[in-house]
């Protein structure tokens, strides 16, 4: 049995972004001790915030996949699950216009052959 962790993590994303917001714009935490020398307000808000974009991303990247994959074509299907990761990683043999290389670095814009 498939479990839906996409639309319970799309799920978790939006409940941890609600009390996130309400946590950081009220008094909710008002009597909490300071965390770590910051207000508790500051410190649950923004954690729930961190907590709900990851699961927000992470659920419609689950959807995604799954609409996606509902393709007839098992080569579109393959070719769409490549885009939507990252489509090579260190190790990988890749080949670009004349240029076939090893791949043994991947920085921010930069990769190295």
């Amino acid at each position: 049995m498939r479990r839906p962790f996409g639309l319970a993590s799309l799920a978790v994303g939006l409940l941890a972004g609600v009390a996130g917001t309400v946590a950081g714009t009220t008094d909710a935490l008002a009597n909490w001790p300071p965390i770590g020398g910051y207000p508790a307000t500051t410190v649950v808000g923004r954690t729930l915030l961190v907590v709900a974009v990851a699961g927000l991303a992470y659920g419609s990247y689950l959807l995604a996949v799954r609409v996606l994959m509902r393709s007839a074509n098992k080569r579109r299907a393959h070719d769409v699950r490549n885009l939507l990761r990252l489509p090579f990683g260190v190790g990988d043999r890749i080949k670009i216009d004349d240029a076939k290389d090893d791949v043994i670095g991947i920085d921010f814009f930069v990769t190295t052959l």
